[in-house]
Formats: C-alpha cells, sequence, structure tokens
C-alpha cells in the first residue's frame, strides 16, 4: 500500500495522519483469544499511499493512537474489524470511533459465492499477493507452540508473531 516509512516520533506519525479521511489498520496480536489474555504488539496502519508499523506493546496505548481511534471525522478500514476493533478495546480501553468499513464483508456481499474470505485470498481475487514474510520466518525460526484445547484431541497451533523482529 505503498512506502513503510517509520517515524522518528510518534508525534510526527500523528501529525501526517490527523487530517486523512480514512485510516486502514491491523493489529497484530499475541494470539486470536483476548479473554485467554492475547494482547497487541503491534500495528500496521496505512493512507493509502503510506504505511506505518508502530510497536504497541504494553498496557497503555501513546496518545496520539488514542486521539487518532476516537477521532470521529475519520473512517477506519479493516479486513477482520470486528477483531481489531476488540483488540483496541481490549489490550488498551479504546473504542472505535468514526465510521467503519470491513473489507472482509465487503468481500462477502461481492464475492459469495467463494470458500474463503481470508485476507490473502481476497487480495488474489483482485491480482494482488500478500506478503507471507511473517509466516515464512516462523517457520523458519520454529517460533510455534502448542496450545492444549480441554475436550479436544488435537491442540491448535499457536504462531508467534510477537517474536519476529520489526525489520521483518
Amino acid at each position: 500500500l505503498g512506502a513503510l516509512c517509520a517515524p522518528r516520533r510518534l508525534e510526527d506519525f500523528y501529525g501526517e495522519v490527523k487530517d486523512i479521511p480514512a485510516i486502514a489498520f491491523d493489529f497484530e496480536t499475541t494470539g486470536l483469544r483476548h479473554f485467554h489474555g492475547d494482547r497487541a504488539h503491534c500495528l500496521a496502519l496505512s493512507d493509502g499511499i503510506s504505511a506505518w508499523y508502530l510497536e504497541c506493546a504494553g498496557p497503555a496505548l501513546p496518545e496520539e493512537l488514542r486521539e487518532l481511534f476516537s477521532d470521529t471525522r475519520k473512517v477506519f478500514i479493516a479486513h477482520g474489524l470486528k477483531f481489531d476493533a476488540h483488540t483496541l478495546h481490549e489490550s488498551f480501553g479504546v473504542e472505535l470511533a468514526g465510521a467503519h468499513h470491513c473489507t472482509a464483508i465487503t468481500a462477502r456481499i461481492v464475492y459469495n459465492d467463494h470458500v474463503s474470505y481470508g485476507l490473502g485470498a481476497c487480495l488474489e481475487r483482485i491480482g494482488f499477493s500478500k506478503d507471507d514474510g511473517a509466516a515464512k520466518y516462523i517457520k523458519e525460526h520454529s517460533l510455534t507452540s502448542k496450545e492444549e484445547i480441554p475436550f479436544k484431541k488435537e491442540g491448535r497451533k499457536l504462531m508467534h508473531f510477537d517474536r519476529i523482529p520489526v525489520e521483518v
């Protein structure tokens, strides 16, 4: 979605995006189950031209990001928006304001005869491909563990995205 840039200061980042009407975002989390303690560890944002990757591990979200997600004038876009909005609330106590647009729901409406509506499958349908560098890194460095699930024979394989270096 454009050139990945790393602002020197969070204030610089917020200064760049505060007047942009629509922001796409995606939280990376330590797992998919907030009620078991999984939390956000980084945040990817894009305005359609530039993209930012911000580490956000910890109990508090910087005030600039709280302001961004609380801005009622913005449109927030995410693939699987319900999960990301829930992550924002569970990890940082912030309610997502503004208008919301979920690309996964849109894909189900537009392409309602497909088996998968994951981000990779949706991107392929419109001529793009998903960068799976993180999954590749996890596999190469054995950054997985098994989670036991009560009353199930098979456990769940957890991929530890939080252990991937920022550069990847």
